[in-house]
């Protein structure tokens, strides 16, 4: 992956208060994660949520009936 930032303050985003952190992909395009936690792991929590979602995915779409 690709060079990432995470903003060290807060930011108004849609009237909320929260962190802001980018990561530009292998492909190009940038992934932005939003969190009202200011944590500096926000992009390595977001990548292992996101497994976490499509592996239910798949359970679900698989005749795991979830």
């Amino acid at each position: 992956m690709g060079e990432s930032q995470v903003l060290s303050t807060r930011r108004w985003v849609w009237g909320r208060l929260v962190y802001v952190a980018g990561l530009r992909l292998d492909d190009g395009k940038l992934l932005i994660v939003i969190s009202d936690d200011s944590s500096q792991t926000m992009i390595a929590d977001y990548g292992h949520r996101w497994g976490i979602e499509t592996l239910f995915g798949m359970f679900k779409t698989h005749g795991f009936c979830l």
